[in-house]
């Protein structure tokens, strides 16, 4: 995968502002249904929310950078 710094345009770059409004749209739907998710939890599964939220931001940022994880492992099971 090319990183942004080794674009031919960098740090010049454009991008579409409509295909960013609609991601823009898509993740703040998707934080309001996290949101409303979280206030009906009691403690204990607010907590195992929030790590397996953590964990799998986690395996995502490593798969953007080329590296797979075994869930199994990073979540110590």
């Amino acid at each position: 995968m090319t990183r942004n710094w080794q674009q031919p345009d960098w740090p010049e770059f454009t991008w579409d502002p409509n295909r960013l409004a609609v991601a823009d749209q898509q993740f703040l739907l998707g934080a309001g249904v996290v949101v409303g998710t979280v206030k009906h939890l009691g403690p204990e599964d607010r907590d195992r929310f929030v790590v397996e939220a953590l964990l799998t931001e986690a395996m995502t940022t490593s798969e953007i950078e080329g590296e797979i994880l075994d869930r199994a492992s990073a979540s110590g099971g």
